[in-house]
């Protein structure tokens, strides 16, 4: 099923070769009657033209809609490759908050024991 219509693209194409078909028979039908006039070869010539016109327009949209989805692929892709940006980065960023918060604790443990250690020395047993 297309995106922008009924058809698939294997189902337009069946119909091109479908067609194309029946105009190979068309004009093998043509050549092998010696009895057509001028008028009916025409009316076959205009007829045979139309449908290749038709076939040109559907290879068109064929491409049209393969250009599309390789686009929309390739913003799928970029947009993937941001997020998993977007993902180490924040990755990253907690490890190193978590490695702050450690050292943070470190720190005022630290200077928790330095300060009882200066209180020690300075208030502690006299004598």
């Amino acid at each position: 099923m297309s995106i922008y219509g009924t058809e698939s693209i294997d189902d337009k194409l069946n119909c091109i070769i479908e067609k194309q078909s029946d105009i190979s028979e068309r004009v093998n039908n043509i050549e092998k009657s010696s009895a057509v006039d001028s008028v009916v070869l025409y009316q076959h010539l205009k007829t045979f033209s139309a449908q290749v016109n038709t076939d040109i327009d559907i290879q068109r949209q064929i491409s049209t809609l393969l250009q599309e989805v390789t686009s929309v692929h390739a913003e799928q892709k970029i947009l993937l490759e941001e997020r998993r940006d977007s993902i180490k980065f924040w990755k990253c960023m907690k490890e190193r908050i978590a490695t702050a918060g450690v050292l943070g604790a470190i720190g005022l443990l630290g200077s928790v024991i330095w300060y009882g250690i200066q209180q020690y020395l300075i208030h502690g047993p006299k004598g």
